[in-house]
């Protein structure tokens, strides 16, 4: 049986980021400010917002408005505490829609716990608040073509019992059990962009080698 990812990050206030890799946030933040652009005059909407982390390190401060999505009310009690006057929402990401119109809504590592129907009804529910020549940016998916690597190079070097249960986590993985969540590749979101009449461009993620970052926008 999967992970009950609701329940499990309902009762964290750490989004649990790596602590080994210094500047992690300052780093990781500027990568994804690069994919975001200048957030100057933008309303910002931010599905699966966290403790806001990354609220500074990529610019949502500097926005006109901005408003914080989560289910985790711990997780935005700590967010509140670092930024008292932030406007926060306590609902699910995958099927939020609030009817009001943003220039850049934005997510990170956080459509990994979407499957494919969940994820079109996202970018779906995206689409509807989405301001003209507004933008959507999906940060830090999981490459379902890394999948493979990833999980044999977890348990690197390869040999003996290590191997073994490096085979063990990948199987389960494509039985739809895996610790990181669900894997998604680049047509899947070409796809979605295509039947809301926007472009999709895919970026590398630097920080994660095995993930990928996605830009929506009209097309022009």
């Amino acid at each position: 049986m999967s992970r009950d990812w609701n329940k499990f990050w309902n009762q964290q206030a750490d989004p649990r980021h790596p602590k080994g890799i210094p500047d992690f946030f300052l780093t990781h933040g500027r990568e994804l400010s690069l994919v975001v652009g200048d957030l100057a005059e933008k309303r910002v909407l931010e599905l699966g917002c966290g403790s806001g982390s990354l609220f500074s390190t990529i610019g949502f401060d500097e926005a006109i408005s901005y408003r914080g999505v989560d289910f985790s009310d711990s997780m935005l009690a700590a967010f509140r505490a670092s930024y008292p006057s932030v406007d926060t929402v306590t609902a699910d990401a995958s099927s939020y829609c609030d009817g009001a119109k943003y220039d850049v809504i934005f997510s990170n590592a956080v459509v990994q716990y979407f499957d494919r129907r969940m994820l079109r009804d996202h970018i779906a529910n995206a689409h509807r608040m989405l301001a003209s020549g507004g933008k959507l940016i999906v940060g830090s998916v999981p490459w379902r073509g890394a999948r493979a690597s990833f999980h044999l190079q977890s348990y690197a070097p390869p040999g003996g019992r290590r191997f073994i249960r490096a085979l063990a986590v990948l199987g389960r993985s494509y039985f739809g059990i895996d610790p990181i969540g669900h894997w998604h590749s680049y047509r899947d979101f070409h796809l979605a962009a295509r039947a809301h009449g926007l472009t999709a461009t895919i970026f590398g993620c630097v920080q994660y080698p095995y993930r990928f970052h996605v830009r929506m926008e009209h097309r022009t």
